[in-house]
């Protein structure tokens, strides 16, 4: 269940110690609204299909590559 704050608490850990940004995608994201709003508000963006977490995901890629310039 991804309303389970320690399994919450254990992607934040992982988050940290890799220092790598973590994205969500839900099985039956539309039955997972209240999840989703609780981990974006963890900094674990939560998206509902796997389409829109790969252009996020390009998104992060592609301003990484702007500023190394």
């Amino acid at each position: 269940d991804l309303s389970d704050l320690n399994f919450l608490a254990a992607l934040e850990q992982a988050r940290d110690r890799l220092k790598k940004p973590l994205f969500m995608v839900p099985a039956m994201a539309q039955k997972q609204l209240d999840a989703i709003k609780l981990y974006t508000r963890h900094a674990i963006p939560a998206y509902f299909n796997v389409d829109r977490a790969a252009r996020a995901i390009k998104g992060v890629v592609d301003y990484v590559r702007w500023r190394a310039v």
